[in-house]
């Protein structure tokens, strides 16, 4: 078997050129209490099951800029 290259080099390049993620702007969300990021895991029969998400459903922005359907 040969032995195992040295591949440090490769990394520290690849480390030095790395970029942020956009999603981390997200991130700041994760943490508000009283929202389900994805669900808990868990899936949900309809995303408008409760009346609180009815109501917000309501005001909701569309592309035409009109509220609800």
């Amino acid at each position: 078997m040969a032995p195992p290259r040295d591949l440090s080099h490769y990394y520290s390049e690849n480390a030095k050129n790395r970029q942020g993620s956009e999603f981390k702007k997200f991130y700041k969300y994760f943490a508000i209490k009283g929202i389900g990021n994805l669900a808990g895991g868990k899936l949900c029969e309809s995303p408008v099951s409760t009346p609180k998400a009815r109501a917000l459903q309501e005001i909701a922005w569309t592309p035409d800029r009109t509220a609800g359907a």
